[in-house]
């Protein structure tokens, strides 16, 4: 029987290493199955999101305030992908014709390998069209 793969270390996220005081346990969010499954550095950062004095996450909050104070909401480790190379602003058409504007999120192969690479999706409401 073969092993299984060993989670890649993901560059953006935060180490593995001690959380901080108050984080709530893995066991206490992740149904036992999955979290053996999971990336040691995504439990983590799951984890630390939940901390104590972490911004609210935003889908607790009304989203005009959000949108008002967008820093406010911000994770610390937070990244701003303007300008990166393997990020892309795009815009598809539904078919009854409306324009949903996407940013689209490429891992480099350089790096990650040629692929193929899984799917995530977020939704964040509406954005304005340039």
């Amino acid at each position: 029987m073969s092993q299984p793969p060993q989670p890649r270390s993901l560059p953006n996220f935060p180490p593995i290493g001690p959380l901080p005081p108050g984080c709530p346990k893995a066991e206490d969010v992740f149904s036992p199955g999955l979290l053996a499954k999971y990336n040691p550095q995504i439990v983590r950062y799951v984890l630390m999101s939940m901390a104590p004095g972490m911004p609210p996450a935003t889908h607790s909050v009304n989203l005009q305030e959000v949108r008002k104070n967008p820093a406010r909401f911000a994770a610390p480790w937070q990244k701003d992908v303007t300008g990166f190379k393997r990020v892309s602003d795009t815009i598809f058409a539904s078919e009854d014709g409306a324009m949903i504007p996407v940013q689209v999120y490429h891992p480099d192969p350089a790096r990650f390998g040629q692929g193929p690479y899984g799917v995530h999706l977020n939704f964040h409401g509406k954005r304005t069209l340039n």
